[in-house]
């Protein structure tokens, strides 16, 4: 719901889709579920029921737009079924940070070793550590400072 009420969206619409017929569908309660690591089946129930909508208006896209959304693709794509094709616009934003740091010289050498670090505004940010891991691995673990994640 968030997303479909912010200025970036309406304004990615009105440039690249003035012609286009698009069924908004918000997610209530699917950013909690996904953060909560609700079991598969759970979440799965959750999904038909925003992705049935969009299936019953014949849309032929579904554009997931929001970061937690690639966290359940695996269950997304199979409600879309054949007629629908769903975009993950992660790898595209993934490659845009990409040119920015590098436009900026902030990108990392070619031969640096990764590291990941992860901020939130959760009041306690220990608590991001569960789902973080449950997501991600076993490689996430809260610092001593207990403001963010870091994942080797």
């Amino acid at each position: 719901p968030a997303t479909l009420a912010g200025e970036l969206y309406r304004g990615t619409v009105a440039r690249h889709a003035r012609d286009m017929r698009i069924v908004a569908q918000g997610c209530p309660g699917l950013v909690d579920a996904i953060e909560r690591c609700m079991p598969d089946a759970a979440l799965t129930a959750l999904l038909e029921g925003f992705v049935e909508p969009m299936r019953d208006a014949d849309a032929d896209v579904l554009v997931m737009a929001c970061t937690h959304y690639p966290l359940v693709k695996h269950l997304i794509a199979p409600l879309c079924g054949p007629g629908m094709a769903l975009i993950d616009p992660a790898p595209a934003v993934a490659r845009q940070t990409a040119r920015l740091l590098e436009a900026h010289g902030l990108a990392a050498p070619p031969d640096a070793v990764p590291t990941h670090r992860f901020h939130t505004t959760l009041p306690a940010p220990a608590a991001l550590e569960q789902p973080a891991r449950h997501w991600l691995g076993d490689g996430v673990r809260a610092t001593s400072l207990g403001r963010d994640l870091n994942s080797a």
